[in-house]
């Protein structure tokens, strides 16, 4: 009961469909064993030396047959289409998740492993939902009323019936394996899946250095892996199934043997034989639907399997609502106490505290791994598994509705995305009610107009189709285009500016000036020449902030700051010489 309540949170208004695809199988179930009847009058009239009534019980015969196939294919009809509800909410459900989960929850699964959850699982409960409902429901009614009638007919047999359907469906349950195996089973299938994914992608790389494939010894373990547990949940069955097969072929000998010292009490030999005759073959519908349950016993497990997997991939990383809605009314932004971990073997951030004022441009810099991007994701509220305080104006982060964060924070990174649509779509994406001439304003302002100029179809030229591909430092100007047309007033810029050749450079901080006005700005750089005008600067180190303070004072103090800006002003200095021999 409790899987088919899971199940039904996917059925939505379609439990009438799903009802009516269960009655209509079970319709034709009975209605396509009516040849069987018609075949025992037949017996009957034969050993009476009766009339048999051809027409008429073919008759019943055909029609039965006809109105039995025109119910299983409205069966099938009718559980198709909950079949394809089940996998569309399944989807949506696991999208609308995607959607309410923290940063962190991608950290730690990859994309590959995400996609086989959501979207294969989605597909197998679909398969199962659309063919093995009508399935089950036929394979459990036809061996009640094969039992049944063996048992009017002769009780014997029809005990003996009864009993190797009981032990059949117990070895049949003893054949879904052990649970536990399973659940492995699919996790490894999960990992596999993801591995495959990564080694694709990593291939060119191996490809361009001749690297070794054993830095792909993850895939391998994951192929190791996926065969043990495949192996331990068939071996888990073997034992089961064998015994299975064998109860289902002896059952006609069993009959046999029972049915000759039977057969001398009878008051009626013919009458008997012809029961017998009629068993044997009527019986062999109870052996065909055993053998059904099988394989639908498999699929029903592994598509609740399948859901319990997608409702658990997300636990314990759903971001809380905010038991208060406050409105941001100042974008000055306070960290107090700050302390963050990825992972709980090492600390990101360690006590960090500071403060910065509405409308000033701060610049955080520092080593590589300092924690810098992480302070930033932390105010663009990407993660909230965090100790201390951050706040925005009076207010903590967690008392704002998150579309009143997204209303307020543009975070820019340094991998600068868009999709595979026109420009337009892309930049519209920001702001959906932007006019044209407010567009034309943001190309100018971010240096994009020239851009633009050059591709064939202007705005709407769809990126990365006919030829046209953006470099890194385009596709940033192109997103800073979007903050820009977003307006928030607070910007974040996530070394947006890193592995960008001069000329872009120079055109993506002319658009930084224009988007950073009159705003609240937080800016990460490795390259020192673009922290100078800040009106702050926070220096990490290890995840700990170390130094704060104007430029100026920061060079009066010779800390961190004033050491890196020295090498920064020597590297400037850097001439080669020496004479070019031939």
């Amino acid at each position: 009961m409790k899987n088919l309540k899971s199940l039904f949170r996917y059925i939505g208004n379609y439990k009438g469909y799903f009802y009516l695809s269960l009655v209509l199988s079970a319709t034709s179930s009975i209605l396509l064993l009516t040849p069987y009847y018609s075949m025992y009058h037949l017996f009957l009239s034969i050993s009476s030396g009766s009339n048999f009534q051809s027409k008429y019980y073919g008759w019943i015969a055909i029609v039965g047959v006809l109105v039995g196939v025109l119910c299983y294919f409205l069966s099938l009809w009718f559980s198709h289409m909950v079949g394809f509800r089940v996998e569309r909410n399944m989807r949506l459900f696991g999208g609308n998740q995607l959607l309410e989960v923290s940063l962190s929850f991608f950290d730690t699964h990859e994309s590959g492993k995400i996609r086989k959850i959501i979207d294969d699982n989605a597909a197998l409960t679909h398969s199962f939902v659309a063919h093995n409902i009508p399935d089950l429901v036929s394979t459990c009614i036809v061996p009640i009323f094969v039992v049944g009638v063996l048992l009017k007919l002769n009780w014997v047999l029809g005990v003996i019936c009864l009993c190797t359907a009981l032990l059949s469906l117990y070895l049949v349950k003893k054949m879904m394996g052990d649970p536990e195996s399973l659940q492995y089973y699919m996790i490894a299938l999960n990992n596999i899946t993801s591995e495959a994914t990564e080694f694709i992608r990593g291939m060119q790389i191996v490809k361009i250095f001749n690297a070794s494939l054993d830095n792909f010894r993850t895939f391998k373990k994951s192929i190791d892996d996926y065969s043990d547990w495949a192996l331990k949940y068939s071996f888990s069955a073997r034992l089961s199934y064998v015994l299975n097969r064998l109860v289902l072929e002896v059952l006609p000998l069993i009959l046999i043997a029972v049915a000759y010292p039977v057969m001398s009490k009878h008051p009626s030999i013919s009458l008997f034989l012809v029961n017998i005759m009629f068993c044997m073959v009527f019986g062999s519908q109870l052996l065909l639907s055993l053998t059904k349950i099988l394989n639908t016993g498999t699929n029903y497990a592994l598509a609740f399997q399948s859901i319990h997997q997608l409702e658990n991939l997300f636990d314990g990383y759903l971001e809380h609502k905010p038991t208060e809605h406050q409105k941001i009314t100042s974008c000055s932004i306070t960290c107090n106490a700050v302390t963050f971990s990825y992972t709980p073997e090492k600390q990101a951030l360690k006590d960090v505290t500071f403060s910065i004022p509405e409308k000033s441009t701060t610049a955080v810099i520092g080593a590589s791994g300092s924690g810098k991007s992480t302070i930033a994701k932390l105010i663009a509220n990407m993660y909230h598994e965090y100790e201390g305080e951050i706040k925005i104006g009076s207010y903590d982060l967690n008392a704002y509705p998150e579309e009143t964060l997204m209303d307020t924070i543009t975070y820019v990174s340094q991998n600068a995305q868009l999709f595979h649509k026109s420009i337009l779509e892309n930049l519209k994406m920001a702001r959906p009610t932007a006019t044209t001439e407010e567009i034309q304003q943001a190309l100018i302002a971010t240096e994009c107009s020239e851009l633009i100029q050059k591709l064939p179809d202007g705005v709407e030229t769809i990126i990365g189709t006919g030829g046209v591909h953006l470099s890194g430092g385009e596709r940033q100007r192109l997103v800073l285009c979007q903050a820009f047309l977003k307006n928030n007033p607070i910007i974040i810029l996530d070394e947006v500016t890193a592995s960008v050749d001069p000329e872009n450079e120079f055109k993506l901080m002319r658009a930084i000036e224009s988007l950073s006005r009159d705003k609240t700005v937080i800016m990460i750089a490795h390259k020192l020449s673009l922290v100078e005008k800040a009106d702050q600067i926070l220096v990490f180190k290890t995840g700990e902030l170390v130094e704060k303070g104007t430029p100026q004072q920061l060079k009066e103090k010779q800390g961190i700051y004033y050491n890196m800006l020295q090498r920064y002003h020597a590297t400037k200095r850097w001439t080669l010489k020496g004479e070019v021999t031939q």
